[in-house]
Order: structure tokens, then C-alpha cells, then sequence
């Protein structure tokens, strides 16, 4: 059964003071940046569209049934949402969600072991729509939750064409000087653990 819940509506942008003041449709004006909702509601994400936008970005398909597991099994989820399908020109069908006027335009989503350490996994957002804010946006939502449930300890893994973004997003080198390693093994699949703006 579906459940629905309805995001927030917000200005979005807290990146330009330009931005912050506008109240009405329009596109935010110093950044580019769409009027979007905003909801941390793990049954509002569109799970059929995100799938299609993970499988097209790691080119390899991402099945519903695990991605589901994957939300259903994180900490803290963050979608932005659309009422203006039009933004995403061709894509718009392909990833609309006929339960809602709304279109899914943007996620993140990260866990925690609930007290210490959070780790997120995803922040994506359809590629017609990057550079406006929006990666940001979702960004900031998701570590603000972080920070609410007293897990003071945040990281990722990111792809190294990336790590600009994350750097200006407060991200850094690890404090603990900790180095990534994988578990190899032939019955683990393609990790959806990926960081794609």
C-alpha cells in the first residue's frame, strides 16, 4: 500500500540571500535553482524513477526490489520534488510517479550506527538539472538530519571528479587519516554506494 505524505515547500536556496527572499514559482534568480519540495519521507521516493536514474548513471541496472531495501534500510532519506515536469524535457515519463502531481528530481540518503558514525551512500539529481543548487540543497538537508541525531562523525566515497563539490560543502580529508577499502569478494555485487551530481 502506498502512503502518502506531503513534502515540505520551501525556498530552497540558503546559499544566496537573493534567493532565500523569493516567495512565488519562479526560478530562483542568482542560482538557477527550481522551486522544489522537500521530504525526508522514506514512502514518498518514487523507487521505479530512481532506479531508471541509477541504472543510466552507473550503466549497469540497479534493481527495485534492493534499491527499496537500501532506503528502507537507511538512516536518513532526502527527496526533492517538482510540481513542473516540463524540467525534465524527455525524462519526465520515464520517471513520472502517477500517485502524485509530484516529480522526484533529486535524492540523498545516508545510515548511521545511531550514536557515532554516518555514511552517506547517495546524493543524486537528473543530469538536466545539475549546477543549479539542487546537490547542494539535498547535501545540506541530509547532514543537517545527520547532526539532529547526535552522529557527529560524517563521510563518503566519492568518485575523484567530485571531490570539489564535497570540499565546498565543508567535506574534507579524513581526521583519522582512515583509508578506503573494499570487501572483494565473487558473490558481492556493484555496491549502489555512489555519489553522483
Amino acid at each position: 500500500m502506498y502512503t502518502s505524505t506531503t513534502p515540505s515547500f520551501s525556498s530552497a536556496c540558503h546559499t544566496h540571500r537573493r534567493c532565500i527572499a523569493l516567495r512565488d514559482n519562479r526560478t530562483h534568480a542568482a542560482c538557477d535553482m527550481p522551486r522544489l519540495f522537500w521530504s525526508p519521507s522514506k514512502a514518498s521516493v518514487n523507487v521505479g524513477g530512481l532506479a531508471k536514474l541509477l541504472s543510466n548513471e552507473y550503466n549497469h541496472p540497479v534493481p527495485e526490489d534492493r534499491l527499496q531495501r537500501a532506503i528502507q534500510g537507511s538512516s536518513v532519506v532526502i527527496a526533492a520534488y517538482t510540481r513542473n515536469a516540463a524540467l525534465l524535457g524527455e525524462e519526465a515519463d520515464a520517471v513520472a510517479d502517477k500517485r502524485t502531481p509530484l516529480t522526484m528530481v533529486g535524492f540523498a540518503r545516508a545510515s548511521t550506527d545511531g550514536a557515532f558514525l554516518g555514511t552517506i551512500h547517495n546524493v543524486i539529481v537528473y543530469p538536466g538539472l545539475r549546477r543549479r543548487g539542487i546537490g547542494t540543497e539535498l547535501l545540506r538537508r541530509l547532514t543537517h538530519q545527520l547532526e539532529m541525531s547526535d552522529v557527529t562523525d560524517v563521510g563518503l566515497v566519492t568518485p575523484p571528479h567530485l571531490a570539489k563539490f564535497f570540499f565546498q560543502a565543508e567535506f574534507g580529508p579524513d581526521r583519522m587519516h582512515s583509508t578506503f577499502m573494499q570487501y572483494n569478494s565473487d558473490t558481492v555485487g556493484t555496491p549502489l554506494g555512489s555519489i553522483v551530481l
